[in-house]
C-alpha cells in the first residue's frame, strides 16, 4: 500500500436540520487547516470530489456497525446489510426508538444493554476513564446512535466512489477508517465558521 500523503478527520454530526449540520459538522486536513459550512451530503460529495483515487486516509467520527446482537435480531448477514437497512429505514428507527434503540423521551436503557448493546471495540476502548457510548443509544448525552445510523449511509456512497471502508474492504488508499476523536485531544475550542478549502 502507498503512503498516504492526506489526512483528513470529520467531527460528525446526526443533526437533521441542514443548518445546524453545517455549524456542528467540522472537517480537518492535517496540516493545512479545519473548517465547517457542509451538510452531510455536501461533505460527502467534497470528500469524494477531492480525495477518491488519491492516496489519503479519512476518519469520520460516528460507529461503522452496531452489536453482534442486532444482526442475529435483524438477520443481517454482514455490514453491509446493515449500511443498507440504514439507507432505508434508519429514519424509521429513530423516530420509532424501539428496543434496542434508546434514549429519546420515555425510551429509557433496555435491560438487555448491558450484554448486548455494545460493540467488541467498543468495549476494549477506554483511555483516562473515557470510553465509547453504544452505538445503539441515540438520544440523551453524548448520543453517537443518531449520527451512526445517518452516517451509514455516507459510508455506502463513499464505498461506491471507490473508497476503501476498513476493515470491511481490503486495505488500499483511500481508505476510510471510523475515528473516537474524544480519546485523542485535549480541549478543544471550535470557532464559529471557516470557508470551505479548494484542494
Amino acid at each position: 500500500m502507498k503512503t498516504p500523503e492526506r489526512f483528513v478527520a470529520v467531527d460528525w454530526s446526526g443533526s437533521a436540520r441542514p443548518e445546524d449540520q453545517k455549524k456542528h459538522i467540522w472537517t480537518s486536513i492535517a496540516e493545512e487547516r479545519a473548517f465547517n459550512g457542509l451538510t452531510r451530503t455536501e461533505l460527502t460529495s467534497w470528500l469524494i470530489e477531492n480525495f477518491a483515487g488519491r492516496p489519503a486516509v479519512i476518519g469520520l467520527d460516528f460507529a461503522f456497525g452496531f452489536p453482534i446482537a442486532f444482526f442475529r435480531q435483524r438477520g443481517l448477514s454482514d455490514v453491509r446489510e446493515l449500511w443498507r437497512q440504514a439507507e432505508l429505514q434508519g429514519e424509521e428507527w429513530l423516530q420509532q426508538c424501539e428496543v434496542p434503540f434508546w434514549g429519546r423521551s420515555g425510551r429509557n436503557c433496555p435491560q438487555s444493554h448491558a450484554t448486548e448493546g455494545f460493540r467488541k471495540t467498543d468495549r476494549s476502548i477506554r483511555v483516562g476513564g473515557i470510553s465509547p457510548k453504544s452505538p445503539l443509544q441515540v438520544g440523551g448525552a453524548g448520543a453517537v446512535g443518531t449520527g451512526s445510523v445517518r452516517g451509514m449511509p455516507v459510508l455506502r456512497r463513499l464505498q461506491s466512489a471507490g473508497l476503501s471502508i476498513w476493515p470491511f474492504d481490503p486495505p488500499r488508499l483511500p481508505m476510510v477508517l471510523e475515528i473516537y476523536p474524544r480519546l485523542l485531544t485535549g480541549p478543544v475550542t471550535k470557532p464559529r465558521s471557516l470557508p470551505v478549502p479548494r484542494t
